[in-house]
């Protein structure tokens, strides 16, 4: 192709966007293994953490503190100390299917793994808690009970508006985080399933996540 053939050939176009987002999300989230969450979220926790200048830190797998303090029943949840993300870069990466903050290729992991599995596996809810730059957001990530849509919840603010994300006092943090991290806490199918300690997928009694990992 020549120079002039090539400068004919560059134009503008309007990118593809997904149609019918909800359902290739169950129908792709059919396809994954029964513990296929939790590899995900592990692999979004390392990648979190090699985007840090260090590339050090730590991922814990356990239950959600608050959570069974609140309602006593044992939530599974992932902390990591990785870069931590804003409000508005949840929204953009969570709400977004096919969004990442990664460079995308054929043979990479496309930042999509965890939205999949783990809203399959989890639709009433993957709850954002995350801390960057001594601020921190919460944000809802779920299966709409009625017209079975996914995204963000819409959270009241106190001057009645709505966002998807919630500000956060920096001290709530779980102890495993010091100056960044995030926590991925999955509510289940509802509210009153424990999530952690022998869910139906494990196959090894209260030991199935160690074993699994």
């Amino acid at each position: 192709m020549t120079e002039q053939e090539s400068n004919d050939y560059d134009f503008e176009i309007e990118a593809m966007t997904t149609k019918n987002t909800s359902f290739s999300l169950d129908r792709q989230g059919k396809q994954c293994g029964p513990l296929q969450y939790v590899r995900e979220l592990t692999q979004n926790s390392i990648e979190a953490i090699l985007s840090k200048d260090d590339q050090k830190g730590e991922i814990y797998w356990t239950f959600d503190r608050r959570e069974k303090d609140e309602t006593g029943i044992h939530k599974l949840c992932i902390i990591d100390t990785g870069s931590g993300m804003s409000g508005e870069e949840i929204r953009s990466l969570m709400n977004r299917m096919y969004s990442s903050g990664k460079d995308q290729s054929m043979d990479g992991n496309f930042g999509i793994g965890a939205k999949i599995a783990g809203l399959y596996r989890s639709p009433r809810g993957l709850n954002y808690q995350s801390f960057k730059g001594g601020k921190g957001v919460f944000a809802e990530l779920c299966k709409h009970p009625s017209s079975g849509e996914y995204g963000l919840r819409q959270q009241e603010m106190g001057d009645g508006s709505l966002n998807p994300y919630l500000e956060i006092p920096f001290y709530e943090k779980p102890s495993q985080i010091s100056d960044s991290g995030t926590v991925v806490t999955l509510i289940g199918k509802d509210e009153q399933e424990d999530t952690f300690t022998s869910p139906p997928e494990g196959n090894n009694g209260v030991a199935w996540l160690s074993r699994y990992l």
